[in-house]
């Protein structure tokens, strides 16, 4: 699994988002870091354990070779391994089913499960959008790859030059569902679904709203794509594409 990509992410959240919950002090952010990274841990081993595994109770007497993320869950267990396989299962339900084999091969491939993607994926794009908001062209940089971050810091600079100032608050994430994935060759791509609530406006040198609004809540459907190397050593995902 790679969890020198979400440790990144993870330092990132912590260090650089502004959380809905306030500010943490030092040992807090350690303490959650190191917790963060032990429940990735348990997951490896718990995935290493469960290697061959079946869609569901109900279908647990059927093969589940083209399934491999998912396994037979106790409702009644209270376990934090028992409560990520149920995680796993809601999130491959909300899935196209006639795109559940690639996605479930393409993260099989990537050695990571559906909720572990899932959850790098929702903080990746809370990174993007403040990063640009925020003219933060090294977060930026870490994230996306070279074609898009071109032209992320082309919009920038147009708007920097142009004395504006771009404002985006998400306010709630409503949901995140993988739509597709395919391998082409060595390179994994997952197309996610991103709903979320936010308020977005651009104004000039003198504060004047000329788009958007300040206070109006406006729901926004987001498809990216991210992308990794699965034969590289370099864990990490990077967004490819973005669209509104």
């Amino acid at each position: 699994m790679d969890i020198i990509f979400f440790a990144a992410l993870t330092l990132y959240i912590f260090f650089k988002l502004k959380s809905q919950l306030g500010k943490v002090d030092e040992d807090q952010k350690r303490e959650a870091i190191k917790k963060f990274l032990k429940q990735q841990a348990d997951t490896v081993e718990g995935n290493q354990v469960n290697k061959r595994t079946k869609t569901a109770a109900q279908n647990s007497n059927r093969s589940n070779a083209k399934t491999p993320n998912l396994i037979v869950v106790d409702a009644n267990d209270n376990s934090q391994e028992n409560k990520n396989h149920l995680k796993n299962i809601e999130l491959i339900n909300k899935v196209p089913v006639k795109n559940r084999e690639n996605i479930l091969k393409t993260l099989d491939s990537s050695k990571v499960t559906i909720s572990e993607f899932v959850f790098g994926a929702e903080k990746a794009f809370e990174m993007v959008i403040e990063a640009f908001c925020q003219n933060d062209l090294k977060t930026l940089e870490f994230l996306l790859d070279k074609k898009l971050y071109n032209k992320f810091v082309k919009a920038v600079n147009n708007r920097e030059n142009a004395g504006q100032k771009l404002v985006t608050n998400i306010i709630s994430f409503d949901e995140a569902i993988i739509l597709d994935a395919k391998l082409q060759e060595n390179k994994a791509q997952i197309s996610v679904e991103f709903k979320s609530k936010q308020i977005s406006y651009v104004s000039d040198r003198d504060n004047k709203i000329i788009e958007g609004s300040s206070d109006e809540i406006i729901n926004n459907d987001d498809i990216w794509i991210l992308e990794r190397d699965i034969n590289s050593k370099n864990p990490n995902w990077t967004i490819i594409s973005t669209k509104s």
